[in-house]
């Protein structure tokens, strides 16, 4: 079994002893996944909540604890279960909600920081993937964020059929179609909202001139105007016969 399988195995609470560790701890001891993909209202969050609240909560996320970090954090998935708790904690203050068992990895000691946090924002995305997915943006920024961890890691991901190549080492395929849709997605959000890619962006904005990108390859480029106002002008790639170009979007 290779290493991102096992690791993906770890992430989920998988055990290759067949013992599965766990901790009990409270809620103030539990953080979110930074990196968490979903960052609106999971459709299913009222029946999800309903359920917790009749039955109690069947399937707790597995939590992992980052190198230094003194609290524990989500390994794969489990984010709007984690918020359920807290709200049913606030409005209850029934002690069921508040200190629960929950599986335990604990981080590999020979796992980078930026590969761990791959493999957690791989298992998150495919948790999202299965319960309620995820907005197309949403999953599009998951896929952005990948690239720079890859990046990060020493991982060079220089194109999308690269990238795609990778995610699928990883347990995560992604093809190289779809990464060029989400990939576009981002820069036209991006163009739509950024004042500066220093101010708006800096971690796409340093990764891709770190790594020699050519700024070619996005949708849109960045231009000034001559006042201090910087604008984004359309550059979406055309046919050289103006008369094939697609003009769609």
């Amino acid at each position: 079994m290779c290493a991102s399988h096992l690791l993906n195995r770890w992430l989920h609470g998988a055990s290759t002893t067949g013992e599965q560790e766990m901790v009990q701890v409270s809620l103030e001891q539990i953080q979110p996944f930074s990196l968490n993909p979903r960052v609106t209202r999971n459709p299913g969050y009222d029946v999800l909540k309903a359920s917790i609240l009749a039955r109690g909560l069947d399937n707790p996320p597995v939590l992992t604890r980052r190198p230094g970090d003194e609290k524990y954090m989500l390994a794969s998935g489990g984010n709007t279960r984690l918020a359920i708790l807290n709200e049913l904690w606030q409005e209850t203050q029934d002690e069921c909600y508040h200190r629960v068992c929950w599986p335990f990895r604990p981080w590999p000691e020979t796992l980078s920081p930026q590969q761990g946090e791959v493999q957690c924002l791989i298992g998150h995305l495919a948790e999202s993937d299965l319960h309620n997915g995820l907005m197309f943006i949403e999953r599009a920024e998951g896929i952005l964020h990948l690239r720079d961890l890859y990046h990060e890691a020493g991982i060079e991901c220089l194109t999308q059929l690269a990238l795609a190549e990778q995610l699928t080492r990883d347990g995560y395929p992604v093809s190289q179609s779809q990464n060029s849709q989400m990939l576009e997605t981002v820069d036209w959000e991006l163009c739509s909202t950024w004042k500066s890619p220093e101010d708006a962006a800096p971690r796409r904005w340093r990764a891709d001139h770190q790594r020699g990108a050519d700024p070619r390859r996005s949708g849109c480029t960045f231009r000034c105007t001559g006042g201090d106002r910087p604008v984004f002008a359309d550059r979406r790639r055309k046919s050289e016969d103006p008369a094939t170009s697609d003009s769609s979007g």
